[in-house]
């Protein structure tokens, strides 16, 4: 106390002593000493009134402070809750109850905090309550809680003992919440351990049955987008704890319709009546739907991933990111897969163009040989049957060689379909009409055990093929089917027109939307297993015994498909049977040509400049056009040739030049002829096509091309229509 209290305080106490143990009076108290009193007890009474204000200064302050504080704790994103000494619960905030999953304060208050104990015996908890009651604040640690609903929460924390009149009463705990954090690392960790090399479950099915974990849904997908991003193919489909078979699906109408060319979208309820049409979410009963895109790495759309649940997504916040994390893990994945695809596809097709090559080159020299000794049996057979017309049994004889000669040259038109180097006279027509000329010969080919049906369609549209193509893509597969039913069975044929879409297009190799004539041919054999399948089309591959065959005829059917810019499928089962299906693009002016044979044009006479390497070719030849009428000058190479023609005074109608010659070839030395005789005709007959496409381009003079070993008809046909055209150029080619 201070000295001025202690005087008043002794005035006080000495003017009680004096008035009641003395008895004395008044009188008895010396004035001043009794006006000093009174003036102290007046100060002392302004005193008190000054503290008593002060004391309700404070106090209101006080309720101020505590409300904003309890204001504070209540509103503030951290947990808070305060226990006693027994572990009741006394108090607890807003975020708290929300951490926790409870909705009001009177559902935990009053109870005991071992409610929201993970593991009673080895809680962290009790040991950090052990410290608390010593009096030691924690001012950071973590533990984990028990929510309302079963599951556990992860947090971080603070807390520290409520102290009252130096005894400890109770213990304040702030929490923050980090179970989100904690999955999401969770979510990193296992994207960090996933192997896509040789792993024991695949990528995307283990990927599938983690999300549908984590986030608590009934049915997992991840698909791959197709080229137009209106269709997709299921890499893993995981419904209900199973996987279920990949599919190809239209996006039309489904909320990952939605999704593609989004980060994420999400549909937490109700997602049944935003897509009536869906049917799959109507069979799944669904109702909510989380989804996003997965991203290449020049930013293109190439896949999704699709998360559907049976209820109310709680947590939209929480899926959106778990999909963003595992979306940039499923791309780079997807990515490296198709790259490796297109590697290998490439390297196969690399691989598959080396042996085709090889095998063109040597297609086409056995055919540029082949055809000149033809050229020398067809030739001679002519001329023989010219002159014993009285000698029917020697007639006979050499209609069979001229008949064999004929069949060898299909042979070589065959090789040469296989190298892509034979020049084909394509024409509109109606396949139909050809595959029924075939089915004449066709039972005699597979034989009585195998039963032959063809199913025609009768408004069936025209296409452009060279009819003798067309038949060997026939003769080849039925081979083919002959082959893969040695006990019998049954091959069909099947025409139809069709129009393919993008999405068609898809499962088919180089297919562009349009119209096509779709012929099917199937058998009921043996059938293929995969790895069959990826080598039917190399050359000289074949599945049959030494000596059963050459490996050439599919080769062939690739061969004269490649050329025709058609499109081919193959389907096979092992123990079910093949299907070949050829698309071949519609033409829509099946009457712009006419046919070829026209009437008989009568022989002017002329002179022919006869241009070829090979001695026995070009004897025969020049003994043929002089039979018919014409004035023949012969020239064993191009050099010799060019002398000729520098002779103006030398007729010249038309030039009949091989292309392939050693030195100058036929084409460059038209081009020197033309510069000395520009109005000459030309005639260019190869056995080995090489270097065709160039005679196409020429832009002088006028010529034609006939394929070795032509027809002498043929060749007079030809002949006699480049006398007859004096204007026009004629520049139609014949393979035969």
């Amino acid at each position: 106390m201070s000295d001025e209290q202690m005087t008043a305080a002794d005035l006080r106490r000495k003017a009680e002593e004096k008035v009641a143990g003395s008895g004395a009076v008044d009188g008895e108290l010396d004035g001043i000493a009794v006006r000093h009193l009174l003036n102290e007890l007046q100060v002392h009474q302004v005193e008190l009134e000054m503290q008593n204000e002060e004391l309700c200064r404070t106090v209101a302050e006080k309720t101020i402070r505590e409300t904003h504080l309890n204001n504070i704790i209540a509103q503030t994103p951290a947990g808070y809750f305060h226990i006693n000494l027994e572990g009741y619960i006394l108090d607890v905030n807003n975020a708290w109850l929300r951490i926790h999953g409870y909705e009001t304060r009177e559902e935990v208050v009053g109870k005991h905090f071992s409610m929201m104990q993970v593991n009673s015996e080895s809680d962290p908890a009790i040991a950090h309550l052990a410290e608390l009651k010593r009096g030691v604040s924690i001012p950071y640690g973590d533990f984990a809680s028990r929510r309302k609903d079963g599951s556990i929460g992860h947090h971080i924390f603070s807390a520290h003992p409520v102290v009252h009149t130096g005894d400890i009463v109770g213990f304040e705990w702030f929490i923050i919440d980090i179970s989100e954090r904690k999955q999401m690392e969770e979510v990193q960790s296992f994207l960090l351990q996933m192997r896509s090399l040789h792993p024991v479950e695949d990528f995307f099915e283990s990927l599938a049955r983690y999300l549908a974990k984590t986030l608590t849904m009934d049915y997992v997908c991840i698909d791959r987008l197709q080229g137009d991003c209106l269709t997709a193919r299921t890499l893993a489909v995981y419904h209900d704890g199973r996987f279920e078979d990949n599919i190809e699906y239209t996006l039309k109408d489904t909320p990952c319709g939605a999704v593609v060319g989004k980060e994420v979208c999400v549909f937490p309820q109700e997602v049944r009546k935003l897509f009536p049409n869906d049917t799959a979410l109507q069979d799944l009963q669904a109702e909510s739907y989380v989804g996003t895109t997965l991203w290449s790495f020049d930013m293109k759309p190439i896949g999704l991933i699709a998360v559907i649940g049976r209820n109310h997504l709680i947590n939209s916040r929480f899926a959106e990111n778990v999909l963003k994390l595992v979306a940039v893990r499923a791309a780079g994945e997807l990515e490296r897969r198709q790259a490796e695809k297109a590697k290998k596809t490439l390297q196969q097709q690399q691989h598959h163009s080396q042996k085709m090559e090889a095998i063109g080159q040597l297609a086409g020299g056995v055919a540029h040989d082949f055809n000149n000794k033809l050229m020398v049996i067809l030739g001679n057979a002519e001329l023989a049957m010219m002159d014993i017309y009285e000698s029917k049994k020697i007639l006979g004889y050499l209609v069979e060689i001229r008949r064999a000669a004929e069949h060898s040259r299909e042979i070589t038109h065959r090789l040469l379909a296989f190298s892509r180097q034979e020049v084909i006279s394509p024409r509109n027509l109606n396949a139909n009409v050809i595959i029924t000329e075939s089915l004449k010969s066709l039972s005699r080919l597979v034989g009585e055990h195998i039963s032959i049906t063809f199913d025609a369609d009768d408004n069936l549209w025209f296409t452009r093929i060279d009819p003798v193509q067309l038949d060997q893509i026939i003769m080849n597969l039925a081979i083919n089917a002959r082959d893969a039913m040695p006990g019998g069975g049954t091959f069909a044929i099947e025409t139809r027109n069709i129009s393919l879409d993008n999405i068609s297009c898809c499962s088919i190799l180089d297919a562009e939307p349009g119209d096509y004539i779709r012929i099917t041919f199937s058998d009921t054999g043996i059938g293929m297993d995969k790895e069959t399948l990826t080598h039917i089309f190399e050359p000289f591959f074949t599945t049959k015994g030494i000596g059963k065959g050459t490996g050439l005829g599919l080769a062939t059917v690739y061969g004269i498909v490649s050329q025709n810019n058609c499109l081919l499928k193959v389907a096979s089962t092992p123990g079910q049977g093949t299907s070949f299906t050829v698309y071949l693009p519609r033409c829509k002016t099946p009457n712009e040509e006419i046919s070829s044979t026209t009437a008989s044009l009568s022989t002017c006479g002329g002179t022919i400049l006869l241009v070829e390497d090979e001695d026995a070719v070009r004897s025969i030849a020049a003994q043929y056009l002089k039979r018919i009428g014409y004035t023949i000058y012969e020239a064993s190479n191009a050099q010799i040739a060019l002398e000729l023609a520098q002779d103006l005074s030398l007729r010249i109608d038309l030039v009949l030049t091989d292309f392939v010659m050693p030195g100058i070839n036929g084409l460059v030395m038209m081009e020197r002829m033309q510069l000395i005789r520009p109005d000459l005709k030309y005639i260019v007959a190869s056995g080995y096509s090489t270097g065709h496409e160039l005679l196409r381009d020429m832009s002088h003079g006028a010529f034609t091309f006939i394929q070795k070993p032509y027809d002498f008809a043929l060749l007079r046909e030809h002949i006699e229509r480049a006398m007859n055209s004096d204007k026009e150029i004629y520049a139609k080619d014949s393979s035969h």
